[in-house]
């Protein structure tokens, strides 16, 4: 039976009753003071893990279609569909094609130069706004803007399942948010969702003529990403550090997955806190997934037994060959300085923890947190990137005791609620220090231009541009202090939600920058390039423990980046029961793949010789990942096996519109129809105001 709302119901709702009565008959003791003593929290973290549990009993293809399925958009909510010029995706092509070639053989490890610009449908983003900010704008152009990347591992959910927590992200900032609908694996492998996430930045900043908005300077951009999207940020900002291309004002990155070869301690722990499954993710075999085996790397998975092939895919994003490259797990990165100032934000009971806590030190200290020696002998580049030796990168590293993945997807919760405060304060305080810094140099300029021959002014006028790359160098220590000088507009609906909050922890640290989450545009003084704090679920925050005390800091460098025999050995146990259980789903498929790959041989090409095939002694040609629709070729199977991510959004998902509608509740409260009709009236108020002062101030006089 297909996965569709009545059966997600009848799935997921005895596990919240059930949770409900364990929630007050067991245990309460032990959950107080963890975000489970909150009903909300503890319900909704057993019924995402029970839906993801459920989901796997079906096929790929049918958990991408629920998960894209029309969610009904608030009225109070402005939501504006677009569609990304192909000048700007044939940018990102041209600028991805460099980024990948500083390797030798580079574009060939992917798999070729054009099949991962084949798409099935037209790259689209969301604009986003409360309509009371829209109204308040009266037509000006947003003084704030939020590009978000959503997360689901690169292969699922869409912007009908983030939409509600965008839109909150977008009120806390008081900014207009442009979203991207990304293509996603496994139909779509890296670099696919990279090119887009791309394309979708040089869209905002340089849109060709004729496009519904003007260039939108980078020091008015944050970017945000959850999980899978959030390491797509990461990338997105070296390839722009690497290519001289403006970089935003900051990026936050929540729940950021940056190592998809799990290489670090805490991907092992206990998973009860998390809703991620800690055998990674297996779904009934279909025509979309599995691959077949190929494309695999040498592992030694038991000690002194000798390596293995490990060639059945793991993570959907890429094949194994490709879970090092440091644009697939930026841990591997050479250097994550000379970014913009980051906020790494994520829960201490995530199986990630260890490689959150670790990128972000990495990106503050990129001179302590090299690669691996393997990594610098695969990708050489990354070696001329340490020695580029970039200034570190300011970051914020917040983690929330006991919390889970992307906590803000519980978004009616108490974590939730600082975590989003988190993130408005970071970005407010992030766009005023680069909108500070470019008012700085545009003055500079000018004075320069002042005393100055004709092409110096030239020159000097270059710098205050928005594409001028001096512009947006990486913010200093100076900047940071100065922003937090100024006076920020805060946001009234949160300071009403901080009066409600009671109750103190125990081992708060109570200096001056250490306290209560609210948001107020300041971020509190940078140590090292870092402010290093853990934050209660009461939003109370309290100093980090030492790094030398973080067993994601004190990983061997030799060990970071490198598949590891724990998580392969707990997803060869769940990939053997499925195999098992679904022995004969798996065997029609891996006929039809088998039967369709004979033919791409035969042949010579894909996609009915649309892509001609690379030889096997590596001749020019493609050779797209074995998962990618790019790799049949039967142009019809193709279609159909990227229907579930090429055509979405037909039907009403009911189920998510439910948890959308509670979701959004807080945010309806300060910004629904009521709050919509008091702006347009003060609006129309203020026409009227100015429209009356114009009518009686005399024209001034023409005579001598």
């Amino acid at each position: 039976m297909p996965l569709d709302t009545t059966r997600v119901a009848l799935k997921t709702a005895p596990t919240g009753l059930i949770t409900y009565i364990k929630h007050f008959l067991y245990h309460r003791k032990q959950r107080k003071g963890k975000p489970t003593a909150e009903l909300a929290y503890h319900e909704g973290l057993a019924i995402v893990t029970k839906f993801l549990a459920f989901a796997s009993t079906h096929t790929l293809g049918e958990l991408q279609h629920f998960t894209a399925n029309h969610v009904p958009t608030p009225t109070w909510v402005s939501k504006k569909v677009v569609t990304v010029p192909d000048e700007n995706i044939d940018q990102a092509a041209r600028h991805l094609r460099i980024q990948l070639e500083q390797d030798p053989g580079g574009l060939d490890l992917v798999g070729g130069r054009k099949w991962w610009t084949i798409r099935g449908r037209p790259l689209t983003g969301e604009w986003i706004e409360m309509r009371k900010d829209k109204v308040k704008r009266d037509g000006k152009p947003a003084e704030r803007i939020l590009l978000y990347i959503h997360g689901g591992a690169y292969f699922f959910s869409s912007l009908e399942t983030h939409r509600y927590q965008i839109q909150r992200h977008a009120r806390k900032l008081g900014a207009r948010a442009f979203a991207p609908s990304y293509r996603l694996a496994p139909q779509y492998p890296f670099p696919c969702g990279l090119q887009d996430v791309l394309a979708s930045y040089l869209y905002l900043i340089d849109p060709p003529p004729g496009s519904p908005h003007d260039p939108i300077a980078p020091s008015q951009i944050i970017v945000s990403g959850d999980s899978a999207g959030a390491g797509a940020v990461l990338s997105l900002l070296v390839i722009l550090r690497d290519r001289g291309l403006p970089l935003p004002a900051g990026a936050s990155l929540i729940s950021p997955w940056v190592d998809l070869a799990h290489s670090f301690p805490s991907i092992m722990e206990d998973d009860s806190g998390d809703y991620i499954p800690s055998a990674g993710f297996h779904y009934r075999p279909s025509l979309e997934w599995p691959p077949l085996p190929g494309q695999g790397i040498s592992v030694e998975l038991d000690k002194g037994k000798g390596e293995v092939l490990l060639d059945e895919q793991i993570q959907m994003y890429c094949p194994n060959t490709l879970l090092g490259h440091p644009l697939v797990s930026p841990v591997n990165q050479g250097s994550l300085g000379g970014l913009p100032p980051l906020l790494v934000l994520g829960g201490s009971s995530e199986l990630l923890r260890d490689e959150i806590i670790y990128v972000a030190h990495k990106a503050a200290a990129p001179s302590k947190y090299l690669p691996s020696p393997a990594t610098l002998e695969a990708y050489p580049s990354q070696k001329g990137k340490i020695e580029a030796d970039y200034p570190p990168t300011n970051v914020h590293l917040s983690i929330y005791d006991d919390t889970a993945h992307v906590t803000p997807t519980l978004s009616i919760t108490r974590p939730a609620k600082f975590m989003y405060r988190t993130i408005a304060n970071f970005g407010i305080w992030a766009l005023t220090a680069a909108q500070k810094k470019e008012e700085r140099i545009s003055r500079l300029a000018e004075k320069k231009a002042s005393r100055q021959n004709s092409l110096q002014t030239s020159t000097s006028a270059a710098l205050s541009t928005p594409n001028g790359d001096a512009s947006h160098a990486p913010l200093h220590h100076v900047d940071l202090v100065q922003a937090n000088e100024e006076e920020h507009e805060v946001d009234s609906d949160d300071e009403s939600e901080i009066s409600s909050v009671s109750g103190d922890d125990e081992n708060v640290y109570n200096g001056p920058d250490f306290d209560l989450v609210k948001v107020t545009g300041h971020e509190p003084a940078f140590v090292d390039h870092m402010v290093r704090e853990r934050v209660s679920p009461a939003g109370r925050r309290r100093e980090m423990e030492p790094a030398v005390d973080l067993p994601g800091c004190n990983v061997p460098r030799e060990e970071i980046g490198k598949v590891h025999a724990g998580p392969v050995h707990k997803w060869q146990a769940k990939r053997l029961e499925w195999d098992t259980k679904y022995a004969k789903h798996l065997a029609k498929w891996r006929a039809v793949r088998e039967e369709d790959d004979t033919r791409t041989i035969q042949q010579g090409g894909f996609l009915n010789g649309r892509l001609k095939r690379a030889g096997p002694d590596g001749g020019a040609g493609e050779n797209p990942p074995l998962c990618a629709l790019a790799r049949w070729w039967d142009e019809k199977r193709a279609l159909e096996a990227g229907e579930s991510v090429d055509a979405t959004g037909k039907k009403v998902n009911a189920a998510l519109a439910m948890w959308a509608k509670v979701s959004t509740m807080p945010d309806e409260e300060v910004a629904g129809e009521k709050k919509v009709e008091e702006v347009k009236h003060k609006v129309e108020e203020a026409k009227v105001q100015v429209d009356e002062q114009s009518s009686i101030t005399p024209a001034p006089s023409t005579s001598r």
